[in-house]
This record gives C-alpha cells, sequence and structure tokens, in this order.
C-alpha cells in the first residue's frame, strides 16, 4: 500500500510497532512521541527494515 506513498498512523495501540516488526513491509520508521509531567513531549525513531518481497 505505501510503496510509492508516505503513511502516517497516529496511535494509542502498542500492537502496531510489534506487528510492523513482524510483517514484511520493507522499510518503515516508527516514531514515538510520549507527554511527560508539565507537558515535557519527547520523541524517539526507530526503522524497521526488511527488504521487499518479491
Amino acid at each position: 500500500m505505501a510503496k510509492d506513498r508516505q503513511v502516517v498512523v497516529l496511535t494509542h495501540d502498542g500492537r502496531l510497532p510489534d506487528a510492523v516488526g513482524r510483517l514484511d513491509l520493507g522499510n518503515a520508521r516508527i516514531v514515538e512521541v510520549r507527554r511527560a509531567e508539565r507537558s515535557v513531549v519527547t520523541t524517539s525513531s526507530r526503522r524497521s527494515w526488511r527488504p521487499p518481497a518479491g
């Protein structure tokens, strides 16, 4: 689906990053955004990379 397009998914469900890691999606970037006390926002980023099937 995202072969030619960028897909952005916002979720509170922790299963999505796990699924991205298990599925053959090619190169995926996962960005976590966290809000702490006093609305301090932090981000972390990781890539899940597997060569696309086919």
